[in-house]
């Protein structure tokens, strides 16, 4: 029993130096005033130091094991214990390894706990591999939101557990009793110092500087901006092995070309022409806020244009921090970044490698900075951007208010049953066990703005394709469950919130969470964005054959008004044609007519035209001067419209008769293109939004 006393007590003496020198850097790393490169290489050192305890106090551990116990299959776990621990460093703490060492080092630890003689000693090493194996956690892992509580815990707990070992060894001089005192109440003294300030570097809330662009009429300083090219450099954000599946989504999206559009640029100059630059104000703000929100301001338009190739780029959707909910316009609050070391160094050069390791070592201002608290996940933080209001000068009425998108999905019941976020940015994989949260694409009804970009590089090009690909299968509700596709495995129903790329497995869903995503599965898949039904009948009157119509057209699938955005730019309509037996085909309601507009008699949605403050219609779409519109027809959320038409059948068509209706969809007229640019454009294919086929029987 003497030998294995002295064993444990040099047992003890080298854990705890080890315990020691791993608390002494985690307190410099906890204490560190600034985010600068001496802090990632105090957290290297650290994380070296967790490492090497890993392998080290699990072979000390399994020699403990063995002096104590003759038997064969205990001395077997123990050494296992140790190859596991190497493992999980040299394979990156696969889940495969890391699980059953925790496993094993558990069994062995209550093993000892057997034996009353080593009980501190056993409890200060079980609390120190955590401390250890929870700090790689929080410092390089997946950063579960448990981890720094369970780091911070057990890297305190271990003073206790040494302050008990050391109470239990023999010293018969007094001087040693004294020691043992005053090691006891400065473990006590170190942990009530260290808590307030580990609970404030993990749990406490920051300050951060935050400053926002004008509305229209406002004036404030730009000497404070930052620089265009620090809101800039999306590009750095999509590098391999980190957000490059986003950046690559995100980059063929409308956001991107938001400001890289010849449209946009005309309406901007016609915009300026009638009411100066204070007047295109609101148009920046949206398309192209990194000009307002940096020091380039307004008089960067419409020469330089600071963000035309990238338009609502990550930076400002991630550090947005709040704007005007009233009457949108563009204004936006940002946070002023908390810049990493390298951070703007070029791509692929050494030192943004450095800049990528000290991001991974320790990620939470990264987190903090970029998400925000997750408030991009609210509905409410679309509206800043997403709703227009235009002051009437030259009339008493109120301001016309565009874009009401976020109001009539409040009022509408889809407010119950997804966000903005859930229906344009949804779920997608991107391999067989790869599932990632929030498409970056933005699927709505636009597929034309590659066309209009400025410039084009081939890989936009490439990237555009695929978005065309996905945007028309999102409208008309043909997201299929392949490899490619989005969303998850419908048989396993397998899920996580957080859903991480691993190689292993999928978690389980919260209840709650599973529900929004059996609902976003049969969403996507729930067929067209406008529900047709048609009912066709022919009936005969005084040797006349009639054939009588009824289309019924629902907005099943969008939760706002159906069409939106500027009616005037919109083109939807229905064709309808009957097809007899021997394949004839007659329109009964044809497509656009040679101006480009939906025929008197034709069945539209959207508006015929906007109207200024004289009557006169506006042809080139200067909606500031709109004070209405011609002949506005949408469809509410689950709104429905019914039409019947009716027409004779020509003696010559034979046979049952097949009507399609088919609504076909222009986000941008092709008529408007061609005034505003006065250039010719290849010719756009419009977009399904719905259709329905019906037989109609004819008596021989």
């Amino acid at each position: 029993m003497r030998n294995l006393d002295r064993l444990s007590n040099v047992f003890l003496v080298l854990v705890a130096l080890l315990y020691t020198c791993s608390l002494a850097t985690g307190l410099a790393v906890l204490l560190y005033p600034s985010l600068d490169e001496t802090y990632f290489n105090l957290i290297f050192l650290h994380q070296g130091i967790a490492l090497v305890g890993l392998v080290a106090v699990t072979t000390c551990l399994a020699f403990f094991v063995n002096r104590l116990s003759r038997r064969i299959h205990v001395r077997l776990i123990a050494w296992m214990a140790v190859l596991f621990a190497c493992a999980v460093i040299l394979f990156d703490l696969k889940i495969a390894f890391l699980l059953p060492w925790t496993l094993l080092h558990i069994g062995l630890v209550a093993w000892l706990l057997q034996k009353r003689t080593f009980r501190a000693t056993a409890l200060f090493l079980f609390f120190t591999l955590l401390a250890n194996l929870s700090g790689i956690e929080v410092y390089g892992g997946d950063q579960w939101k448990i981890a720094p509580f369970i780091h911070g815990l057990c890297a305190l707990l271990p003073l206790f557990c040494l302050a008990l070992a050391l109470a239990g060894l023999r010293t018969p001089s007094g001087v040693l009793q004294h020691t043992r005192r005053l090691v006891s109440l400065a473990a006590v003294a170190v942990a009530l110092v260290c808590i307030p300030w580990w609970y404030k570097k993990n749990f406490g809330s920051y300050s951060e500087e935050t400053f926002q662009n004008e509305g229209p009429g406002q004036t404030n300083a730009l000497s404070s901006r930052p620089e265009p090219a620090d809101l800039l450099q999306s590009r750095s954000c999509g590098v391999e092995d980190c957000h490059n599946v986003y950046y690559d989504q995100w980059a063929a999206s409308t956001h991107r070309f938001s400001s890289n559009n010849r449209l946009f640029r005309r309406v901007v100059e016609l915009a300026r022409e009638d009411n100066g630059l204070e007047g295109i104000r609101s148009c920046v703000n949206c398309h192209d806020p990194v000009a307002t929100l940096s020091n380039a301001g307004l008089a960067s338009w419409p020469h330089k244009e600071p963000g035309n190739d990238e338009g609502v780029n990550c930076k400002v959707c991630h550090l947005m921090r709040g704007g005007d909910y009233e009457k949108g316009n563009g204004v936006i609050r940002i946070a002023r970044e908390t810049k990493y070391p390298y951070q703007d160094a070029p791509i692929g050069s050494p030192e943004f490698e450095k800049f990528k390791s000290f991001v991974r070592s320790d990620p939470r201002q990264h987190v903090r900075t970029y998400r925000a608290g997750r408030s991009f996940a609210q509905s409410e933080y679309c509206v800043p951007c997403h709703l227009v209001t235009v002051d009437r000068k030259d009339s008493d009425q109120a301001p016309l208010r565009l874009h009401l998108l976020y109001q009539q999905w409040a009022e509408s019941p889809w407010r119950e049953r997804f966000t903005c976020q859930e229906c344009h940015m949804p779920i997608f994989q991107i391999g067989p066990r790869y599932y990632r949260p929030k498409d970056h694409r933005f699927l709505g009804l636009s597929t034309i703005h590659g066309t209009l970009a400025l410039r084009l590089a081939q890989e936009d090009q490439e990237r555009l394709e695929n978005h065309s690909y996905f945007t028309k299968r999102y409208l008309d509700g043909t997201l299929l469950l392949a490899k490619e596709d989005m969303l998850f495995e419908p048989k396993k129903g397998l899920n996580r919130l957080d859903y991480p790329v691993r190689d292993v497995g999928l978690g389980i869903a919260l209840s709650r969470g599973m529900v929004r995503q059996k609902r976003m599965l049969e969403y996507l898949r729930s067929g067209p964005l406008l529900s047709v039904t048609l009912d066709a009948k022919v009936t005969e009157k005084e040797s006349v054959r009639i054939l009588d119509i009824e289309v019924a057209t629902a907005n099943a699938r969008v939760g706002h008004e159906f069409p939106s955005g500027p009616l005037d730019l919109v083109r939807c309509w229905c064709e309808i044609t009957a097809t007899d037996a021997l394949g004839r085909t007659i329109w009964l309601r044809s497509g656009l007519n040679a101006q480009g507009d939906v025929p008197e008699d034709g069945m539209y949605l959207g508006c015929r035209g906007l109207l200024d403050a004289q009557g006169n219609k506006i042809e080139d779409h200067r909606f500031w001067r709109a004070h209405g519109t011609i002949g506005k027809q949408v469809l509410a959320p689950f709104e429905k419209r019914v039409d019947t038409l009716t027409f004779s059948v020509p003696d010559d068509m034979k046979g049952d008769l097949t009507i399609n209706a088919t609504w076909r969809y222009y986000r941008i007229s092709p008529k408007i293109l061609d005034l505003l640019l006065n250039e010719s454009f290849p010719a756009i294919e419009p977009l399904v939004v719905g259709s329905a086929t019906a037989v109609a029987r004819i008596q021989p």
